[in-house]
């Protein structure tokens, strides 16, 4: 099963991800660092692993100890893109918001795969932050898919302790948050943490039509996805023009904090038309740009 068809990986090869600081990554991607040289100049050797670009490979240090090893330079080096999905109940209701983030997050992966930096998908549920493999190259985009299709959406995401204990290697890296940022705790103060351990933050908010405009009237019982207590409301002018304001309230909030840290936020509803529209918003949206 696909998560993207080919024609639209297709498109995707004319966009890269958008990186705002230089790469310290320490292996031979296509990010352009700050250490001086040039691209032929040698910096060190990394083991080989499946997807990496066979070009890079030294075949005099294959034939001295039979093991394979890329060639890394100073100029170029890879990062790490590590996407923050959240796992949690709420991502899964009306079945969009789930879809909508899985196809963001492969599309985001697939645009790291061809660059060579390495991606891996940090599900966050329950306060914890569940790492997947990391994957490397364009060929590892398939088990990329088949890693995002096996997870699940349930439980409390509890962003502020899932996203304080991200686990992180040495260097700068880009971290992406894909969620509806509907929780109870403070995940500023979790975002604020990855900020403080030198990584690059886009939020992408994803919301569904229902969340932004409820089309309720009458009595309804309004359910909890993620097991708390249910809420009979009726559903008058006045209690839906509170709904509005406390949304509007709610999203100024998230965009605010974003804007202060300078960091790429962008509101994405859920029943968007992912391929004639996914390109433009990302783009709009700083988080990935033209090559």
């Amino acid at each position: 099963m696909r998560i993207l068809e080919e024609e639209f990986l297709k498109k995707l090869d004319a966009f890269s991800l958008a990186m705002r600081a230089y790469a310290r990554g320490g292996a031979g991607g296509l990010r352009r660092s700050r250490a001086l040289g040039s691209s032929v100049e040698f910096s060190d050797y990394r083991t080989y692993a499946p997807g990496d670009d066979p070009r890079r490979v030294d075949w005099n240090a294959y034939a001295r100890f039979d093991r394979l090893f890329l060639k890394l330079f100073l100029e170029e080096q890879e990062t790490t893109l590590r996407i923050l999905l959240d796992a949690s109940g709420s991502m899964g209701f009306g079945g969009d918001k789930w879809r909508l983030a899985l196809r963001t997050a492969a599309a985001l992966a697939y645009l790291a795969l061809t660059r060579y930096d390495r991606v891996a998908v940090v599900a966050l549920s329950e306060g914890q932050a569940l790492h997947g493999p990391t994957f490397t190259g364009r060929a590892a985009f398939p088990a990329v898919e088949q890693h995002l299709l096996s997870l699940r959406p349930s439980g409390q995401a509890k962003l502020e302790h899932a996203l304080l204990r991200v686990p992180l290697s040495a260097g700068r890296g880009v971290c992406a948050l894909l969620s509806d940022l509907l929780d109870d705790t403070d995940w500023s103060r979790g975002a604020d943490s990855l900020l403080y351990r030198r990584q690059e933050l886009s939020v992408l908010h994803i919301l569904s039509p229902e969340e932004l405009s409820p089309g309720l009237s009458g009595a309804v019982r309004l359910l909890d996805t993620e097991g708390g207590p249910s809420c009979d409301v009726q559903s008058t002018s006045e209690v839906l023009r509170r709904y509005e304001e406390t949304l509007s309230s709610f999203l100024r909030e998230q965009q605010s904090f974003c804007h202060r840290r300078a960091l790429p936020y962008l509101l994405l509803r859920a029943d968007m038309d992912f391929e004639r529209d996914a390109l433009s918003a990302l783009a709009q949206g700083g988080v990935i740009a033209s090559r």
